[in-house]
């Protein structure tokens, strides 16, 4: 339960930053609301192993490979999508994780963070954020 409590919470600060133009910020929570539905989700249906945060998959490719915690969500949301044969939430919580490395770190951008999200605006984020409510709610 206290993913979930955090999700509604991060969502709420998400609604305060965007009424503030705080518009990186908003993104950034709606990032973590949806992270935090995804464990939920991830412990509700049992399956809490597969977020566990291991840093080292084995493969026969590339022997050891790195795995992030935030590359082992998107590998989870992605069977959770083909498990409830929605593929919404897997494009809708990529674009969330991206859009927050923007935010945070100016991943994917070449301007500042203001001046992205004043051009892309932030509805997508809760829209996103929307769609991997309806789905992992259970």
């Amino acid at each position: 339960m206290y993913d979930l409590k955090q999700s509604i919470n991060d969502e709420k600060m998400a609604k305060t930053a965007a009424q503030s133009k705080q518009f990186g910020w908003a993104v950034t929570c709606c990032f973590y609301s949806a992270l935090h539905l995804v464990n939920n989700y991830a412990i509700q249906q049992k399956e809490q192993e597969r977020l566990l945060p291991y840093f080292y998959r084995k493969d026969p490719v590339h022997k050891e490979k790195h795995i992030s915690s935030h590359t082992t969500r998107v590998l989870y949301i992605s069977y959770v999508g083909e498990k409830l044969s929605n593929t919404i939430i897997k494009t809708a919580y990529k674009e969330l994780l991206d859009e927050s490395m923007n935010a945070r770190y100016r991943k994917y951008i070449d301007c500042s963070v203001q001046e992205h999200f004043s051009i892309k605006g932030t509805k997508f984020a809760f829209t996103n954020l929307n769609e991997i409510k309806k789905a992992l709610i259970c």
